[in-house]
């Protein structure tokens, strides 16, 4: 069987997507692959999918960290057979240039046999190579791997340590279990888990080149450092920017510093700081499209939903299966509110508008990475009991990271309900390419004074219109709201 080595790149998971990053990497270096195992978790713009191999080998090296993204097409990591050199991975990844989908070149690569190769000594326990660990009665036993949600690294330290991953709660998404959480429990439990083997990389042979990146080897030059003496921390024992920065730092403090008298320094506020995820910068990104593009105007109503939350109660009592929300009614409800104004039920590129013949409602759903709008097709043409229970699966496939790109991407109309958090009103900026986004507040019981009246209670919900000035006016605006607002009066039209 002939070697080959194969480049694994960040998949196209979406017409809109353009870059990707590596959630978690589900197999180790090393580790044996198949066609159709997961290699890794890849996390898009609002959604987290499964990487399958296409290929068969060993996983011989990752080429990006997780959490960094980067573009479609772009090399994530190698499969090669266990015996292909190394020399010959790095040679296929300094040469990689993406033409081919997935990419093969020979094993034996030219060129590249006078590169030394950095061998790596492992310290270890004396007596099982293993790091040693004390672990609580509470947490050891069998469970079975099946049954619980957990990383592959928490699995892997969990069957090493003999820990029941059973008796350990999640704190990822959906409740999956991560090595973090393994090793925090066995703390809190009272027990230890030793620090992971180093790995020491052995210096070079005498007059031997130095493994270093671009950038350090020219800083290193600046500086006037010989960078044998530098302690490498890059992949592979090459030495980083920040290898030559720290010592520097270490070596050779400059003037200013050793001459400045010692002094108490005032205790720093301890603070955190992480990238934007691929969630928040996409949000970051429209919105602030949207806000600095789209003229925003807003309308305000207050509707009475006494009845309608009479209808609520009726359609529970009725015995139906499918649990009715109101936001599922205010969806309903604002669907045949855009069919009787389809200038209100449109999209705007800066360029032409785009009027369609069926609502597509988004819904916007409030998750810990951000926020993502799944979206009920032709909601117009559906019963209210359909609504809720179509909606009522996007939202739970929203909060573990399984929504289709289709299932949120388009629409034609947002609705974003604060209510449940006590929110009495808010002002929402447009999704773009829609034109219009509602805002719903708070139910909230109030004194009432209507025509005739001499004074009743009733309860009360504010709903606010932000509108693209550019292709909906004031009057199209408030003729929707209007519409929307008398079905709600009389809402035996949702059951129409």
């Amino acid at each position: 069987m002939t070697n080959s080595i194969h480049a694994i790149t960040m998949p196209k998971l979406g017409l809109s997507m353009t870059e990707g990053a590596v959630v978690e990497w589900r197999v180790d270096i090393g580790g044996e692959v198949k066609p159709g195992e997961l290699i890794a978790d890849i996390e898009t713009s609002k959604i987290v999918n499964e990487l399958e191999a296409q290929v068969s080998g060993a996983l011989r090296r990752t080429v990006v960290e997780t959490g960094v993204e980067v573009p479609v097409g772009a090399l994530i990591a190698v499969v090669a057979d266990a015996d292909v050199p190394d020399a010959s991975i790095d040679s296929f990844i300094s040469r990689y240039t993406g033409d081919d989908g997935v990419a093969s070149e020979p094993a034996e690569a030219p060129g590249i046999s006078d590169v030394p190769e950095i061998q790596e000594e492992r310290s270890s326990s004396p007596a099982t190579g293993q790091p040693s660990a004390a672990i609580p009665e509470s947490l050891l036993g069998d469970y079975d791997p099946q049954a619980v949600f957990a990383s592959h690294h928490a699995h892997k330290l969990a069957r090493r340590l003999g820990i029941n991953l059973a008796a350990i709660s999640g704190t990822g998404r959906a409740g999956r279990i991560s090595k973090t959480d393994v090793e925090d429990a066995v703390k809190v439990a009272g027990g230890s888990i030793a620090p992971a083997p180093a790995v020491v990389p052995k210096p070079a042979a005498t007059g031997g080149p130095v493994r270093t990146t671009p950038v350090a080897r020219r800083l290193a030059k600046q500086h006037g450092i010989d960078l044998s003496d530098v302690q490498p921390t890059g992949t592979r024992g090459r030495i980083t920017k920040g290898d030559v920065l720290r010592f520097i730092d270490r070596a050779q403090p400059t003037a200013a510093t050793a001459a400045m008298p010692a002094t108490e320094s005032p205790v720093p506020n301890p603070f955190h700081e992480h990238s934007l995820s691929p969630v928040r910068k996409v949000i970051a990104d429209r919105l602030s499209d949207s806000k600095r593009t789209a003229p925003h105007f807003r309308l305000s109503v207050d509707v009475i939903i006494d009845k309608l939350l009479e209808l609520r109660r009726d359609i529970e009592q009725g015995g139906s299966e499918t649990r009715v929300s109101v936001n599922d009614m205010l969806v309903r409800a604002a669907a045949l509110a855009l069919a009787q104004h389809p200038e209100v039920n449109i999209q705007f590129d800066g360029q032409a508008v785009r009027g369609f013949a069926h609502a597509d409602i988004a819904v916007a759903v409030a998750l810990d990475e951000g926020l993502v709008t799944p979206i009920v097709r032709r909601a117009d043409q559906k019963g209210l009991i359909e609504i809720a229970g179509e909606l009522a699966g996007l939202v739970e496939r929203a909060r573990i990271g399984k929504l289709m790109p289709d299932e949120f991407q388009g629409g034609t109309f947002t609705l974003s309900n604060l209510g449940m958090f006590g929110i009495k009103s808010f002002d929402a900026i447009i999704n773009p390419p829609q034109a219009a986004i509602m805002a719903v507040g708070k139910a909230e019981r109030r004194l009432y004074v209507g025509e005739g009246d001499s004074g009743r209670v009733a309860t009360f919900m504010t709903v606010t219109l932000s509108c693209d000035h550019r292709v909906i006016d004031g009057a199209m605006g408030a003729g929707f709201l209007q519409t929307f607002k008398d079905i709600l009066h009389h809402p035996g039209r949702l059951l129409l």
